[in-house]
């Protein structure tokens, strides 16, 4: 029996273009483009024949082939020939009925200690991921049983003039460049690494991302509460507080107590354990100091004192509120009015009202603050990054991982038939610079026709939603606040034409535009207008 090969396409061979062993990688414009391939290869286009497929080579991107993605107007198929290695190199006929196969995998480059090494792609189970190109017991294989495979499909060239050979064709994935991302195992690991070396010269180290969340969750929230820091509670208030109902104070509070026991479970569970009934901290431990601050501050449960730490005791178990899972509680909590009773310091003095007035930033200086750091700085708990987060962190190097496609054949009880590799590419992402611009064209309504749109587009207000929409009114163009609540029992649907909106966020989009021109300057590169003649 013949040896059988995968050599490039056969309309290209007169041609010889690089090595003959090597799948073809071919480019194709137009949304049209497996049409186009087809009528190619099938001698359907005038113009054109199939030994043209060899000028359809990706564009080299600063000395590297480069594949962009749908979005920006180009398309991929990987192209080669199943032959005998025989006189004439004839097509060899794949029995699909008996179990033969053909298909292509994706590879990734590395060089590992200066050898380049591949790696083959595992969609799913335990091993899912790049994985080396080993058995189960370590040795070195063509093809892992466990890898993923890409479909090919066969066209015939023009049998009249082209003598009919069989040209095999995949669509290579570009748009889910994402997905071949590696993903980081430990993020929290990581991230803890990065911060613990030491700056370069000239640089600061980057804050710990734990206390941005604190900041962000907690402080800031809790700081706007207080605005001028005089002297008396009615100045501390800034005006759109001042016209909160007791309900809205109440309800802001409980939420607060919930995102700080939220935080404390999530980064210094030794905490939040020693102020649920845990054992307690080491003694004079900088984590035990903050537990004795938090058990300092005075809030109220339904008009009785309590302190913060009884607070998030009681809301131990109603964490997954802060995700909107569960029920609130019947019991009422008020931070609004919280102070600590720390015997050098009166009770009127506010937790959050350390700072300076111009200063409403709860950053480093703030009490606080500075008890989280040090509590941070202390513990050896690793970060915790929330899952819908995690999965996002990915190592993506700034040039992209290189990869490479092989073609495969397979037919039961024999080893299967590799191609030699592709040439190497990289994957660009979706807003890539060096991407082409794919043309499109977005036709805005003439204002004079505006009355003709249906409203098509339903967009359903909740009642709070409602309530707060209904409390913006024409005077907070002069630096009025909102105006006061109403209570609303109702949803409510408003409907839009889709012209409208789009003119609206048309607008919008060029005010913005000329705002940050005085900063940026790049109205240049973003506004290109030419007229077009219209038909009166």
């Amino acid at each position: 029996m013949p040896r059988v090969d995968w050599v490039q396409p056969a309309p290209i061979w007169p041609r010889r273009i690089g090595d003959l062993r090597k799948p073809w990688l071919a480019q194709l414009e137009g949304d049209d483009f497996l049409q186009a391939f087809l009528d190619l290869m099938e001698g359907r286009t005038s113009d054109a024949t199939p030994a043209d497929l060899g000028d359809m080579s990706p564009e080299l991107t600063n000395g590297q082939r480069k594949l962009y993605q749908a979005l920006h107007g180009r398309f991929y198929l990987v192209t080669g020939s199943l032959v005998c290695r025989q006189v004439g190199l004839p097509d060899r006929n794949v029995a699909r009925q008996n179990g033969e196969r053909t298909s292509f995998v994706l590879r990734r480059l590395r060089t590992v200690n200066g050898a380049l090494q591949e790696q083959g792609w595992v969609k799913e189970g335990p091993q899912a991921g790049w994985q080396l190109l080993v058995d189960q017991r370590g040795n070195a294989v063509e093809i892992r049983d466990d890898e993923h495979h890409l479909p090919l499909h066969h066209v015939v060239t023009c049998p009249t003039t082209c003598g009919g050979r069989l040209v095999y064709h995949g669509y290579v994935p570009v748009d889910s460049r994402e997905r071949y991302l590696e993903r980081v195992a430990n993020p929290g690991q990581l991230l803890a690494q990065v911060l613990q070396q030491p700056p370069t010269s000239g640089t600061t180290r980057d804050p710990d991302p734990r206390l941005g969340e604190l900041e962000q969750r907690v402080l800031r929230v809790w700081r706007a509460f207080y605005v001028d820091l005089g002297t008396g509670l009615a100045a501390n208030l800034p005006p759109a507080y001042q016209n909160l109902t007791v309900a809205e104070r109440e309800r802001a509070s409980l939420y607060l107590i919930l995102d700080l026991a939220d935080f404390l479970n999530n980064h210094l569970p030794a905490v939040f354990s020693a102020l649920t009934g845990g054992p307690s901290l080491p003694a004079g431990s900088d984590r035990e100091v903050l537990a004795d601050a938090i058990r300092d501050i005075l809030i109220t449960r339904d008009g009785a004192p309590i302190t913060l730490a009884v607070g998030i005791d009681d809301l131990k178990d109603d964490l997954g509120l802060v995700n909107g899972e569960g029920v609130e509680p019947t019991a009422r909590y008020n931070l609004y009015d919280a102070d600590r009773t720390i015997p050098t310091t009166p009770p009127s003095r506010r937790l959050l009202s350390e700072l300076d007035a111009t200063d409403l930033k709860p950053g480093p200086g703030h009490y606080l603050y500075d008890l989280v750091s040090a509590a941070l700085v202390e513990t050896a708990t690793p970060f915790s990054v929330p899952p819908d987060v995690a999965d996002m962190i990915k190592l993506d190097p700034p040039d992209g991982d290189t990869y490479a496609i092989r073609l495969v054949y397979e037919q039961p009880e024999c080893p299967p038939v590799v191609s030699e590799r592709s040439d190497p590419f990289t994957l660009a992402k979706p807003l890539d610079p060096d991407a082409p611009a794919r043309h499109i064209r977005v036709e805005l309504p003439a204002i004079k026709d505006l009355r003709k749109f249906k409203r098509g587009v339903g967009m359903e207000m909740p009642p709070d939603l409602r309530s707060l929409a209904d409390r913006i009114h024409q005077g907070m163009l002069d630096g009025e606040g909102l105006a006061p609540g109403v209570s609303w029992d109702l949803s409510m649907i408003c409907s839009f034409s889709i012209q409208i909106i789009t003119l609206v966020a048309f607008i919008v989009m060029f005010i913005f535009l000329i705002m940050l021109n005085f900063v940026f300057w790049w109205l240049a590169f973003l506004k290109i207008c030419f007229p077009i003649p219209v038909r009166k």
